[in-house]
């Protein structure tokens, strides 16, 4: 809810406060803090806002964010945020917004109270993110559930019944919100519950969407314990981000009833089949009498059955066969009382009528059985002329009896009847010795012939028999004709005729009345026997009874009439196949319904009525059905003709099978539900819509209950947690996650959980190296938490930050972050007698390295510089790289006073310069540098950042004056040298206008003595300071810029001069050496200077050497030596200055236009004391020899210098010992006193 929180102050400044909120990925509004009537005002929304809601910027400001609320807006967290507010106090919460265009959006809040310091007034900042898109899905699924007609359930994982719709209710018999909190498990009847629970289980591990069909058929019980079929579905669902189950529910017992009754009739049927067959082989009397009996007790449903046999007189009846429940309880013989026998009898006499209740008799406990064991139902077994006794059937309810229970037992009593005629007509003729005739009557099939010569008709005795005649009996054939029924007499005597006439055979099936005037059905046969002359002279044939056979095949066809007329009282369509799969029937309602007619139904264009889609699956299922003789389900679309349109039906068959096991035939249904599947499929698609919401979502998801266990983890949980869904649910959390347990992430669950309030924080997961931004919100169920990957963010801020403060190529603080440290040290006296220093370190001649060696050596140097700081990093407070190549150090608590300060100083940065002075290995090679340092103390709260800086920086360049490696500790006397430059700065461009920048004159001595030529040295004429060497000014020069009018001046003077001593014999030869920076050479139009200089001062261009650096040859080589070209076909020509100390490429040394090499004074000064440094100048005289080149030695100081060089092969000199640089009168006076 609410968190006591110190209340931030905001000096707003909207200049930094609206660029930072327009690209946040989070909606920022701030409102006022009036929270009277209308409340807050909102006086800024930032873009990310306006997307949210869908309102443009100018439609939010000014309005109230009670705009955004809507009908499921919780009144009870916004209460709890009022209160919060009036406290002003932070809030945290969520709850449904509305957008713009009326759609819901679930969203999570802070708001924070803040304060305008300049305006002095109040203001709410809210920062909100929208959590998912379920909720809208879920308002869906409710209205569908509320509509829906089936029964639905959403259950809770644990079995707990969420909710349940109104249909739902009333199927299971409770009444409105009775169910609630009711358990799953209270729906199963008792000794399925166990099974229940784990098939729950097994559903929650791999939960996915199984609609109702094939399997998901059981019982159900409702709350007054009666049971009653169902079908259900099941789909997994999430209800304010909690996993449930969606059970959809459908009552099956009318359509299970219609199955039933198709499926009885299918086994009635069959059974019925079977018997005939198996009755036209002529079992005994025994055998017929147990298998009615048992046919009547399995098949037709009654509980026991009985054969009785009254005999003609008396009260006994005897029971020749039983099955069932009263197989073992009845005697052989029952004596009954006078008024049952007549009303056994009395059924006898309703034979020829359908059976009805009347047949019925109640008392049961005659036959030695109990009152409560029901009645029976005694049926006739009469073929219409003889009875041979009763069948019998025991039902517990004589109620229950309809036609459906009596019609077969009916049609069975009329095939007993016969089949019972023909064995006992079959044991008197056992009695006969004549096995011919035995075998003619118990095939009821006797022969005859009529002789054309004689014109006389001769029979057998069975011929006789089938017409009731005595044996023996002869009979014209005119006579046997009128035997036969007057309307078949035609028919027999033309078939007779046309035999003698033409000789065609016949084979008729017809009636005839016999002697007894009884009606019997035969089938009599005759062939034309040919004499030799090829005429017909005798007929002769075969003649059988096939009463019997009709008659069962009439009972047959009148059960399959029966089932016709059922079919077409069903409510949905009932059909027929033959055993090979082939259909050969279907109701009325398959040809109202989709207009397939039944000769379409036999060729199989039923199928043109099944939905594209479903063909193939509907045509495999079957074929495997009827290919394993198993039953039949399956859901397919069928059409309409009269909605135009396809439908869902359910469509089911079961085979029938004879005595052999064998199929004999399909009876089957296909029931409309395409409400029911269209509902169930839309709500699994809500369902769907909700789970896709949280398996698409960025964000990482999941639930646990209140025990801790895993109840959901969407796919993206997966990903970013590297677990598998499978072997995270049902698993609790602590014993999955280990590492997580004491850490924050498990302070803030407990929190959220205890407290039920929603939190949000950050967290690091050191298992999968990643940032995440986590959000928890309690549920009565437990928890549900969505995290996202905020790893990318953090390395942004944390490269933002890296690149504010730190240094990329050397990974150091930078400038800014050493500043803010270091003023941080300067300000907060802590303790205040702790004093501090700035060490400023300089590579020293990094310049000349990185022009001569490249850019990415340099690189590699400062980083290993850098390194080397870091190795003595627990010695410092912070060391980093101001720029360049400067980088420095911060010490504090170096000492209590200034005086115990100094040494300790002074040692640490004798220590760093000894350490930085070791050789670095960069690219596989060692290199030597050395470094200036310069020092200044600080003492923390008495001092400021600038002076610090400035005292330290005038260290440095004390230390750089001082030679290399030197270090410098700032003192007074520094401030006058910092002063001296800055005067210095300010007065070059006024030398500059004066001229005040002359060259000095240094003379180039032959090893005879003679003085050859003279380099140009500038010197500045200062009226106030005298004479200004160039280590005062040169640098300071190059630092603003002015460096190139210095050397033009300078040029131009000694061309001048140069000119001037042309006219003088003692000078007319000399030579004159000018210094050209490479800042200089590469200026635009210095050639053009050049030439203009030369032409105006008139001077020789042969006489003029322009002296150069190796680092002229870094960059634009071509171009370098195309401008060399120039000038020297002006006539000018160049000398390579301080030789040696650079990096030069023989190959671009060959192709520079060269006189001299000049030697460094580097190596010339201390070549006596160093074999090194003779060695290269031995070097260096030997490539300028090879090359045709001059070559002068700098730095010449003593005699014995000289006289080594000569021996090395070095004519030519410079160097004090000969004479310093001197002005334009001293050197003419000089090469006059040493000319040759």
């Amino acid at each position: 809810m609410t968190q006591n929180h110190e209340r931030p102050v905001l000096d707003w400044d909207r200049s930094l406060f609206e660029p930072a909120m327009e690209s946040a990925p989070d909606a920022v509004i701030v409102t006022t803090a009036d929270l009277t009537y209308p409340g807050p005002v909102i006086v800024y929304a930032n873009p990310a806002f306006s997307r949210m809601t869908g309102y443009g910027r100018d439609e939010l400001i000014g309005a109230t964010p009670r705009m955004l609320q809507g009908p499921d807006t919780d009144p009870d967290v916004l209460r709890k945020l009022r209160a919060a507010v009036e406290r002003r106090e932070l809030f945290m919460g969520s709850a449904v917004n509305y957008r713009k265009d009326g759609t819901p959006y679930r969203v999570e809040w802070s708001i924070t109270p803040v304060r305008d310091q300049r305006q002095q007034r109040d203001y709410f900042v809210s920062i909100q993110r929208p959590v998912s898109q379920q909720e809208a899905h879920l308002e869906h699924l409710d209205a569908v559930l509320e509509s829906a007609s089936l029964g639905f359930l959403v259950v809770h994982l644990d079995g707990r019944i969420a909710t349940a719709n109104p249909l739902a209710e009333q199927m299971f018999g409770y009444s409105a919100g009775e169910l609630q909190s009711t358990t799953v498990e209270a729906l199963v009847p008792e000794e399925a519950r166990g099974a229940h629970i784990a098939l729950r289980a097994a559903f929650h591990s791999a939960a996915e969407a199984r609609p109702m069909g094939e399997g998901r058929e059981l019982q159900a019980v409702r709350k007054d314990g009666s049971r009653f079929p169902v079908e259900i579905g099941l789909s997994p669902v999430h209800v304010g981000g909690v996993p449930h189950t969606l059970v959809s529910v459908a009552d099956t017992t009318t359509r299970q009833e219609a199955e039933c009754q198709v499926r009885r009739h299918s086994e009635e049927h069959a059974a019925l089949v079977s018997f005939a067959q198996w009755a036209l082989e002529d079992p005994g009397l025994d055998q017929l009498n147990a298998r009615a009996a048992g046919v009547t007790a399995s098949t037709f449903g009654f509980d026991g059955a009985m054969v009785l046999e009254l005999p003609a007189s008396g009260s006994q009846i005897n029971v020749v066969a039983s099955a069932g429940h009263v197989s073992q309880a009845i005697p052989s013989t029952v004596e009954l009382s006078a008024e049952l026998r007549e009303r056994i009898a009395g059924a006898g006499d309703l034979s020829d009528q359908p059976v009805t209740p009347s047949h019925v008799v109640s008392q049961t406990e005659a036959f030695g059985l109990p009152e409560e064991s029901g009645a029976l139902i005694c049926v006739p077994i009469t073929d219409g002329a003889q009875s041979f006794g009763f069948l019998c059937g025991l039902v517990r309810e004589p109620s229950s009896v309809d036609a459906h229970n009596l019609q077969p037992l009916q049609t069975l009593t009329h095939l007993l009847a016969s089949a019972k005629r023909r064995a006992r007509d079959r044991e008197r003729m056992a009695k006969s010795d004549y096995l011919q005739v035995i075998t003619g009557r118990v095939a009821h099939i006797g022969g005859w012939t009529v002789d054309l010569t004689e014109g006389a008709l001769t029979w057998s005795d069975e011929v006789a028999a089938i017409h009731d005649l005595p044996p023996g009996t002869t009979i014209t054939v005119d006579e046997a004709i009128t035997f036969y029924a007057p309307e078949d007499r035609p028919r027999i005597r033309a078939a007779v005729e046309e035999c003698i006439k033409s000789g065609r055979p016949y084979d008729e099936v017809l009636e005839i009345i016999t002697a007894a005037g009884r009606r019997r059905t035969v089938r009599t046969t005759g062939e034309a026997v040919i004499g030799e002359d090829g005429a017909v002279t005798e007929i002769r044939g075969a003649f059988q009874d096939i009463t019997e056979q009709r008659r069962v095949e009439q009972r047959l066809h009148e059960t399959e009439e029966y089932f016709e007329h059922l079919a077409e009282a069903m409510p949905g369509i009932i059909w027929s196949a033959q055993s090979d799969g082939v259909l050969d029937y279907a109701n009325r309602r398959l040809v109202a319904q989709t207009g397939i007619t039944d000769e379409r139904l036999r060729r199989g264009e039923w199928i043109e009525a099944v939905h594209p889609d479903d063909r193939d699956r509907c045509l495999q299922t079957w074929r495997e059905a009827v290919d394993n003789g198993t039953s039949y389900t399956i859901d397919f679309r069928l059409y309409d003709q009269v909605r135009d349109q396809y439908r869902w039906h359910y469509v089911s068959a079961d085979p029938v099978h004879d005595d052999h096991g064998r199929v004999r035939k399909w009876y089957g249904s296909a029931i409309d539900v395409h409400e029911r599947k269209e509902l169930e499929e839309e709500l699994v698609r809500v369902a769907g819509r909700v789970t896709r919401t949280l398996e698409s979502i960025t964000d990482g998801f999941y639930t646990v209950d209140a025990q801790w266990t895993f109840t959901y983890f969407n796919a993206e949980a997966e990903r970013l947690l590297h677990q598998p869904r499978h072997q995270v649910l049902g698993r609790n959390l602590w014993e999955m996650f280990p590492a997580v347990m004491g850490t924050a992430l498990e302070h803030e669950y407990r929190a959220a959980m205890t407290d039920q309030t929603a939190r949000r924080f950050e967290y690091y997961y050191p298992a999968g190296k990643t940032w995440f931004e986590v959000h928890a919100y309690p549920s009565d169920d437990g928890l549900t938490v969505y995290f996202r990957d905020v790893t990318a963010s953090k390395q942004a801020e944390a490269e933002v930050h890296f690149l504010a403060y730190f240094d990329p190529l050397t990974e150091l603080p930078n400038r800014q972050l050493l500043s803010k440290c270091l003023q941080d040290c300067v300000e907060n006296a802590s303790p205040p007698e702790a004093f501090g220093a700035l060490i400023l370190i300089d590579v020293d001649d990094f310049k000349s390295l990185n022009d001569t060696r490249g850019h990415d050596f340099g690189d590699k140097l400062l980083q290993a510089f850098a390194a080397r700081l870091r190795e003595m990093g627990d010695r410092f407070t912070m060391a980093g790289r101001m720029g360049g190549d400067e980088f420095a150090v911060i010490l504090t608590g170096v000492g209590s006073t200034e005086p115990h300060s100094t040494p300790v100083v002074e040692a640490t940065a004798k220590e760093l310069r000894d350490r930085l002075m070791k050789p670095f290995t960069i690219d596989g090679a060692q290199y030597l540098r050395t470094s200036s340092l310069g020092l200044a103390l600080f003492a923390p709260g008495r001092d400021h950042l600038a002076d610090v800086l400035k005292r330290a920086d005038l260290a440095l360049h004390r230390a750089k004056q001082q030679g290399r490696g030197a270090v410098s500790l700032f003192d007074p006397s520094l401030q006058s040298w910092a002063d001296r430059r800055a005067w210095i700065e300010r007065r070059i461009p006024a030398a500059l206008k004066a001229g005040s920048f002359v060259p000095y004159y240094q003379p180039i001595m032959n090893a005879g003595g003679e003085c050859v030529g003279a380099e140009a040295l500038v010197r500045w004429h200062d009226p106030e300071w005298g004479i200004l060497s160039p280590g005062e000014f040169i640098p300071v020069a190059e630092e603003v810029g002015l460096i190139h009018a210095i050397g033009k001046a300078v040029l131009r003077s000694a061309c001048e001069q140069l000119a001037a001593w042309s006219g003088t014999d003692a000078l007319a030869l000399m030579t004159m050496s000018v210094n050209v920076s490479v800042r200089q050479f590469r200026e635009a139009g210095f050639v053009e200077d050049v030439e203009h200089i030369v032409r105006e001062t008139g001077v020789d261009p042969s006489r003029l050497k322009l002296e150069v650096t190796e680092s002229l040859l870094d960059q634009n080589v071509e171009e370098t030596l195309t401008q060399m070209n120039r000038l020297q076909r002006l006539g000018i020509s160049f000398a390579l200055d301080d030789f040696g100390t650079g990096y030069s490429s023989l190959a671009y040394l060959r192709r520079m236009p060269l006189r001299m090499l000049k030697i460094d004074q580097t190596f010339v000064r201390d070549m006596l004391a160093d074999e090194s440094n003779v060695a290269i100048v031995q070097t260096v005289v030997a490539l300028a020899g090879s090359l045709g080149l001059e070559v002068v030695a700098e730095g010449v100081e003593t005699q014995a210098v000289r006289d080594a060089l000569v021996r090395q092969g070095c004519e030519t000199f410079q160097g004090y010992f000969f004479s310093p640089a001197l002005s334009a009168e001293e050197f003419e006076a000089f090469a006059r006193e040493n000319a040759s």
